[in-house]
């Protein structure tokens, strides 16, 4: 599947990747070379990753806990999910570790994220292997930025 500008579905071709980069498409038998692993993917569907541009992911281990949840029971001025007050930096660490794990494990492989304290968190997304568009969280535009406070 290329979701090229034509939406073209290429049957019966095959790709050349090379280290971490798509170096050809061509009609089906036509690219292997002698030495190279060859991988059949006749039943199954090629296709570009999914881009996730509403992740949370520092959040991931709260993911459906609080989902069916009201407007009523959010407190004014904020969604923190029941139990987050006791996370500490560790603990968002570790939650988005695991939520590029499960994200690249989904076929995502391009993320849009933001919290506050990006920096301390956005070598882990670089380290996982996914791309990613990241920014720190300002909450109030009167305010002072929160730039060194590592809440999600």
């Amino acid at each position: 599947m290329t979701v090229d500008a034509r939406d073209r579905v290429l049957c019966d071709h095959d790709l050349r990747i090379d280290g971490a980069t798509i170096s050809a498409i061509g009609p089906g038998g036509s690219l292997a070379r002698p030495g190279d692993r060859v991988i059949d993917c006749a039943n199954g569907l090629v296709m570009p990753g999914f881009v996730n541009t509403h992740t949370h992911a520092t959040l991931g281990l709260f993911r459906g806990l609080a989902d069916d949840k009201t407007r009523a029971f959010w407190p004014e001025g904020g969604y923190r999910v029941p139990g987050q007050e006791r996370f500490g930096e560790a603990d968002y660490r570790r939650s988005l570790a695991d939520a590029c794990a499960e994200f690249l494990l989904n076929g995502v492989t391009c993320i849009a994220d933001r919290v506050a304290a990006m920096d301390a968190y956005a070598p882990i997304i670089e380290a996982s292997g996914l791309r990613a568009s990241v920014g720190s969280t300002l909450v109030d535009l009167a305010g002072p930025a929160d730039w060194g406070r590592p809440n999600a």
